[in-house]
């Protein structure tokens, strides 16, 4: 995956521990309810089996859309929804292949409905990903660049999660404007990604 211009039709291979993911992400790393909701949703009854392994579960079972949950509990419920939804392909694939429909989810809540309002293509929007991260999921530090008219450089300072599921949030910005994205993602370090996102393909 790593130092690889990638196409969305090319997929990946290989697992992910996700305990071993969860236990290196901070309590104080966290994402709003309204992302929780459409996965919880997704899992249905086997939500209750995942419960008790969650850190802060919410009481009613219901994920209050801009209360702040762990992103460890979100890491937990993201890989079983994407397992249920995706049980042919490879963990790292179905990551990034969930992740994709946040996009929607993100479009659809006031901050994201502002966002949208402001932006007209892929470029913007992508500009405007660490505005997103820091109002919907802070932890890691995030800051874009444009290293010219067709790429935009995202780096996540900080990171403990799925390197999978940020790549497949960021082509979801791309194609939810009509363009096919090639990401190249680079680690520096063990807690630095670097994803360079041509946006206009």
């Amino acid at each position: 995956m790593f130092d690889t211009a990638l196409r969305p039709q090319a997929k990946l291979d290989g697992a992910l521990d996700i305990d071993a993911l969860v236990s290196r992400i901070p309590q104080s790393y966290t994402v709003k309810g309204m992302f929780c909701t459409r996965f919880a949703e997704m899992l249905g009854g086997e939500y209750a089996r995942l419960e008790p392994k969650l850190l802060a579960a919410p009481r009613s079972g219901r994920f209050v859309p801009f209360k702040d949950y762990p992103q460890a509990d979100y890491t937990r419920i993201v890989a079983a929804a994407a397992t249920k939804r995706f049980p042919d392909l490879p963990m790292r694939e179905a990551m990034r292949r969930i992740a994709r429909d946040d996009v929607g989810t993100f479009a659809s809540s006031m901050f994201g409905k502002i966002v949208f309002t402001l932006v007209g293509d892929a470029r913007a929007s992508l500009v405007r990903v660490p505005d997103a991260y820091h109002r919907i999921a802070p932890g890691p530090t995030v800051s874009s660049e444009e290293l010219d008219a067709h790429t935009v450089r995202l780096t996540f300072e900080h990171y403990l999660g799925s390197a999978e599921y940020v790549l497949g949030q960021l082509e979801g910005v791309v194609i939810s404007f009509g363009r096919t994205p090639v990401v190249t993602v680079r680690a520096r370090g063990a807690e630095t990604l670097i994803f360079d996102v041509v946006h206009d393909g």
